[in-house]
Parts: C-alpha cells; structure tokens; sequence
C-alpha cells in the first residue's frame, strides 16, 4: 500500500509506517501526520486506542480505518473518534486514493 501511494500521488511528502499502535502514536505526536490509515488489531494498542489518544492530545490526522474485523462496535468506536472512513481488507490500494479522502 506505501508503495502504491507513493506512486500514484504526490499529495503526502513522506509516509511513515509504525509496527504497532505505540509506534504509531510516537509518530504522530512526532510528526503531526494529516492522515493515517489503522488496523484495529494491532500490537501493544489497538487502533481505537490510538485514535482515542490522539484525540485526547488534540492532534487527530484525518483517518481510515482497515481492518479484517466488521464488527459494529468497532465501526461505532471508530466514528467516536473522528474516523473518516471504516474499510474492510481485503482492500485495493486504490481504494485509499478516491477523492472522498484526500485531505
């Protein structure tokens, strides 16, 4: 999916990917991204866990949800905290590139 982003668009001067969801919240206290893509499950904390501190931090990128998971708890925790958008996977990566979600 980097890959595909990277060269289909020009909008994101640098992407940065985290291995689990502590990772991902350093980066984005770090780096302020205007946009994330989270799995719901992911290792030391979960994607809602994320979006749930970033929003306590105030800094909340625009960001898509993709996970393997449809349960509707997950899609209604992910609203809750300002997700755009909740993506089942299998996903295409052009998927992340349709209007609706550029920031």
């Amino acid at each position: 999916m980097e890959r595909y982003i990277q060269l289909h668009t020009d909008r994101f001067e640098k992407i940065y990917l985290a291995s689990d969801g502590q990772e991902t919240i350093d980066i984005i206290f770090q780096h302020k991204p205007e946009m994330m893509i989270l799995d719901i499950q992911m290792p030391v904390k979960s994607g809602i866990e994320v979006m749930k501190e970033a929003v306590m931090a105030g800094i909340m990128p625009l960001t898509i949800i993709l996970s393997g998971y449809e349960e509707f708890s997950y899609i209604q925790q992910a609203i809750k905290y300002g997700g755009r958008d909740y993506m089942l996977k299998p996903c295409r990566s052009s998927e992340m590139l349709k209007p609706s979600f550029r920031v």
